[in-house]
């Protein structure tokens, strides 16, 4: 009996021990991204990324309204901790982005970002006019409006290719500076105002283009293909007058809807008499000009100013001619 109490009292005192006796836990890591969010988004708005630290993933969804191309992020840490570098902003086309943690105590661990954009479920598009004259364009003119259910008047997440027919070659149009909605419910792509920055590129070859219409991440192909062919070229003379200095290179840009193709040569008729001009160099979209030693000063008018171009007519344009010293 006494050496089973013994053997009780013993095991008794061996369990106590054991329940007052204390383990450290492993602390837990600080080397966390514990916020990510995107606030570069109108009316204060934010988005939140997921953050798994499973994984060492950040995925943030972009929805489509917004059309974003680049992403401003604030990143919160774990307290002591800090990120590695500074935080700037990322292109949502990004897909190599990183992000490394450094805790207190000198451990680390680094996330990948993965931007997921949202899109529209699908994405259709066609001329608002298709016919041939309408279809019919020279370099360096606008395209006429394209119509689809874009869903959004952001031109940045829009984009025109031109595919070349018989070379495959690919033309990337300017991007275009107006996309409202119209009264049918849909989106009009145009070039409003005609402006020059947003027109078929002028070095474009005349062909028969295939027209791609991308809108966030949708790509549509026009239906109907787009005829580039050149047309006369034409300088702009205006017919008010031009005022140049004999000592300094005059610069001539093409009239409205024309390029300067394979220019030879230019001269300038004063007093029944021919005073060649120096082409010194040329582009698609300009003539530089110089001034022969015996050209005279003074203003002339009635004066024609005779343009040749190889393969074209010659092109005479009338003006008042104004020529100073300096």
């Amino acid at each position: 009996m006494n050496k089973i109490y013994l053997f009780t009292l013993l095991l008794s005192i061996f369990w106590l021990s054991s329940c007052t006796k204390t383990e450290g836990l492993e602390p837990l890591p600080q080397d966390k991204i514990t916020v990510f969010k995107v606030v570069n988004l109108p009316d204060e708005n934010v988005i939140y990324g997921a953050v798994d630290n499973q994984k060492n993933t950040i995925t943030v969804y972009i929805p489509y309204y917004y059309s974003l191309l680049v992403i401003d992020p604030e990143i919160e840490v774990s307290n002591g901790a800090q990120i590695d570098g500074e935080i700037w902003p990322v292109l949502v086309e990004e897909k190599e982005k990183t992000y490394t943690v450094i805790a207190a105590n000198g451990s680390k661990r680094t996330y990948t970002l993965i931007i997921e954009s949202q899109n529209t479920p699908s994405f259709e598009a066609a001329w608002v006019s298709a016919s041939t004259f309408s279809l019919r364009k020279a370099p360096f003119t606008s395209l006429v409006g394209i119509q689809g259910n874009f869903g959004h008047t952001n031109t940045a997440a829009t984009g025109i290719i031109l595919v070349n027919q018989e070379t495959g070659e690919r033309v990337t149009m300017p991007v275009l500076n107006s996309l409202k909605p119209d009264i049918q419910g849909f989106y009009v792509l145009i070039n409003e105002g005609n402006i020059d920055a947003h027109r078929i590129p002028a070095d474009t070859k005349a062909g028969i283009y295939d027209v791609e219409v991308r809108n966030l991440n949708h790509v549509y192909q026009l239906k109907e293909p787009l005829n580039i062919r050149y047309v006369q070229p034409n300088p702009h003379i205006p017919l008010a007058g031009v005022q140049v200095q004999k000592n300094a290179d005059w610069k001539i840009g093409p009239a409205l809807g024309t390029v300067f193709l394979n220019p030879k040569a230019a001269k300038v008729t004063l007093d029944n008499k021919d005073y060649p001009l120096t082409i010194k160099s040329h582009s698609r979209t300009e003539l530089v000009i110089t001034f022969p030693d015996d050209l005279p000063v003074g203003t002339f008018p009635n004066v024609n100013i005779t343009f040749e171009f190889e393969g074209w007519n010659t092109v005479s344009k009338p003006t008042t001619f104004m020529v100073s010293a300096t």
